[in-house]
Order: structure tokens, then C-alpha cells, then sequence
């Protein structure tokens, strides 16, 4: 008996074709919105008022290779939200005329600054965006994490400029201090500088973010 096989589509998708292996999750995404929606900028869906001077401190250890539940590096993510918020299109006339600022401190086993000369970014330069984004693309997680070098480099920095609001991230605990060395010691120096700090805590609950934030006007979020 002779059979006969036929190959045909449905909606386009061939029927008979070898089942491909299902790629990875893209590190990409569309410039100039971020997750939040809503046309206003974002850092892990805490605002970012564009109007302030702003530094984001962020954690650039090891444990940021680690993959988060959509497939994506700690690292990558992280990219991706900074990169949505710094790149965000303005949707209105008020928003296009923001005056503010900010200035990535990146710590590991060491502390590193940018832009460099540690002087802060405005919001609204095209040409510091793209310089900010091409370094942030280039960004790599090894090390240990030196939160209290991070944070007395923060202390030098403002010692020099008015910042308004810090976001602080980290997945770890300090490898040079302990969690209350930390507290601490920022709940002192901000004590009559009354900076927002903001803290977003990667992979698991932080009872030091959640207490920094508390303390000091901010928000925390988690995110696994």
C-alpha cells in the first residue's frame, strides 16, 4: 500500500517542518519607553524626576551574572532599565524642558566613577545620553561588593554637589562592612542633608534597603 504524505501550511506555519531550537530571550528592547508606561521616566518603576540631580549607585558583583526568572542576566536587566529611563522620549512641552542631572557611581570589589571626571550628566543632552548608554552597554559583573567604599564615595560627591534623590541598588550583602555599618553610617551623614534614597533590592528581600529607604524619605522594591 503506498502512502502518500503532504506537506501544508496553516496561517503560514509548515506543518512538517523540524521544530527549532527556541531561542533566548533577546537583550533588547525599545528605546525610549520604559516598563512602567506612561510617558514618564523610571528606574525599576520608581520615578525619576528629571528636574533633580540624581545619582545611581548600583552594584556591578559577580552575583549580577546571576539570571533573573525571564531569562536575563541581574546585569542586563539592569542595563535595560537604566538605559530605558536615561533614553525616554519627553511627551510634552514641560517635560522637554527638565534641568536636571545625574552621575553613575559603580561598585564591585573596587568603586568606579562615571562619567569620570565626576562630574554629573544633564538629563537633556543627546550627546551625554548616548555617552552615558554606550558605557552602560559595555558594563560587565565580576567582584565582590564593596558597599561601604560605595557609599563613602557617594559622601565625596555630594560633599561637591547638591544631589536631591540616590538610588541604591545591590543583590548582596557588604563584603567590606557589615549591613550595620551601612545603615549607619549613611542614616548619620543624611541626617541633615535629608537626600531621598531610593533602594531596589535584587533577587531577594533586604531588611537593610528596606530600613535605608525607610529612613531616609525613599522607596524600596524588590525584584527577583
Amino acid at each position: 500500500m503506498l502512502f502518500v504524505f503532504f506537506s501544508f501550511n496553516v496561517f503560514g506555519v509548515d506543518t512538517f517542518s523540524i521544530p527549532r531550537k527556541k531561542q533566548e530571550t533577546p537583550i533588547s528592547y525599545e528605546i525610549g519607553k520604559t516598563s512602567s508606561g506612561g510617558g514618564k521616566s523610571s528606574f525599576y518603576g520608581i520615578p525619576v524626576n528629571k528636574n533633580e540631580k540624581i545619582i545611581f549607585i548600583i552594584d556591578l558583583s559577580g552575583s549580577m551574572g546571576s539570571r533573573t526568572p525571564e531569562g536575563l542576566s541581574r546585569l542586563e536587566a539592569m542595563k535595560k532599565e537604566l538605559i530605558s529611563m536615561l533614553t525616554l522620549r519627553p511627551r510634552d512641552d514641560a517635560e522637554k524642558m527638565v534641568r536636571g542631572s545625574f552621575f553613575i557611581l559603580e561598585y564591585e570589589s573596587n568603586v568606579k566613577y562615571f562619567p569620570p571626571e565626576k562630574s554629573l550628566y544633564p538629563f537633556n543632552s543627546i550627546l551625554h545620553v548616548e555617552t552615558a548608554v554606550k558605557h552602560i552597554q559595555k558594563l560587565s559583573a565580576n567582584g565582590g561588593t564593596a558597599m561601604g567604599a560605595a557609599w563613602n564615595a557617594v559622601f565625596k560627591l555630594t560633599d561637591v554637589n547638591e544631589i536631591n534623590t540616590i538610588f541604591f541598588l545591590t543583590d548582596g550583602e557588604p563584603t567590606d562592612c557589615t549591613e550595620a555599618d551601612v545603615l549607619q553610617m549613611v542614616n548619620a551623614w543624611n541626617s541633615k542633608r535629608k537626600i531621598k534614597i531610593n533602594c531596589i533590592a535584587i533577587g531577594r528581600e533586604s531588611n537593610l534597603l528596606h530600613q535605608l529607604a525607610k529612613d531616609n524619605g525613599g522607596i524600596y522594591r524588590v525584584r527577583m
